[in-house]
């Protein structure tokens, strides 16, 4: 459950249907709509609402699911019917702030695990890369099954997929996405998961599941708070997204005890703590050739400079001459309102002594043509 600290109480849960009995659907969607209408509802599925047990691609009744999701859910605005999976996007405004949700499908389009395969298919993976560049103050991305378990507990997870895996960071990092957050389901307990500078800032996956079954956790490394086994239980996400006298924006992560309403856990993530935040050395105003360097510990991570000024205007189109290949430098030849200079690789840099008083900035990530 999602709850904005005002009035606002948005719902996250799937769906959990007999897709093929015809009469406890009925009932079932007159109970549910009952609730949807008193409580916003952002929903997605995961193996046993798509049905079978760790189903993929195979399964030959995906899109009678698909239908039955979209109706059940009334999604058909937002999940079109030629669509390749129930993937979707929907976006909450309030007192100026954006909270983007993005849904994916990790089922429709999932290969065998261990094969080499893909978890989301390319019209997804095309999608998505879109969805992380439209802005919003905080992005949480829903997968049925977890994105920071390792591969070797027996449970689903997108390790079992190296490759999807391997490309779902880099996509993050080249849109410049920040403010992200991973929601995801699947075991019958609730985590917290952090894998550090993984999105060249903190990877961090808030993880419940199994309102009233549980099962024993998995090792997993990158666990960063006790996993949480009551029988009956339920987790909240509380949104702080306006600085205050005694608040900076933050999220936070609460699970309690369904029979005594006790909390057993709570998470807190600054927004900071969600952005690629550099430690500079030296001055970073400075006219004539200088010489920069910059703290990190995020080994993918590109970094580009913007002019000062009204004009923003790109550098020269001889910087590729001025600056050699053997400094690892590249010129970016796009450009848009952020204006993109250089990326520098190497992290040192060296601007020319004729291009006078700059404010350097980093800009995550450039974008190359």
């Amino acid at each position: 459950m999602i709850r904005w600290i005002t009035t606002c109480l948005f719902l996250i849960c799937a769906a959990g249907l007999m897709l093929h009995a015809q009469d406890p659907f009925r009932i079932a969607m007159i109970g549910c709509h009952r609730q949807l209408r008193s409580i916003p509802t952002i929903a997605t599925w995961d193996d046993h609402d798509y049905d079978l047990n760790n189903a993929g691609k195979e399964y030959p009744l995906k899109e009678q699911s698909k239908a039955y999701f979209r109706q059940f859910w009334q999604l058909e605005e937002e999940i079109p019917e030629d669509r390749d999976g129930i993937y979707y996007s929907h976006y909450i405004e309030h007192q100026g702030k954006t909270v983007q949700f993005i849904m994916l499908d990790v089922r429709y389009n999932r290969d065998e695990p261990f094969s080499g395969g893909d978890v989301l298919g390319e019209k997804q993976w095309v999608w998505l890369e879109e969805e992380l560049t439209k802005p919003a103050d905080l992005r949480l991305v829903a997968s049925g099954f977890q994105v920071l378990l390792g591969p070797d507990t027996g449970s689903e997870t997108w390790s079992t997929f190296p490759e999807a895996r391997g490309r779902l960071s880099p996509t993050i990092r080249r849109t410049g996405a920040q403010h992200l957050v991973f929601l995801t389901g699947d075991q019958h307990y609730g985590e917290v998961c952090r894998m550090r500078g993984a999105l060249d800032f903190d990877a961090i996956e808030l993880q419940f599941a199994g309102i009233n079954q549980i099962e024993d956790p998995e090792y997993n490394p990158w666990r960063v708070a006790p996993a949480i086994t009551s029988l009956h239980s339920y987790a909240l996400i509380d949104l702080h997204l306006e600085e205050t006298k005694t608040e900076v924006p933050l999220i936070a992560f609460s699970i309690f005890n369904a029979m005594t309403n006790e909390r057993e856990l709570r998470y807190r993530v600054n927004l900071s703590e969600l952005e690629t935040n550099l430690e500079w050395e030296g001055a970073t105003r400075f006219t004539g050739t200088t010489k920069l360097r910059v703290k990190h510990g995020f080994p993918e991570l590109r970094l580009g400079y913007t002019t000062d000024g009204p004009t923003r205007k790109p550098l020269m189109p001889n910087l590729p001459r001025i600056f050699p290949s053997q400094n690892r430098l590249r010129f970016a030849q796009r450009y848009s309102d952020r204006t993109v200079a250089v990326v520098v690789p190497s992290w040192n840099v060296r601007l020319p002594n004729w291009y006078p008083w700059k404010v350097c900035r980093p800009i995550l990530p450039c974008d190359l043509a």
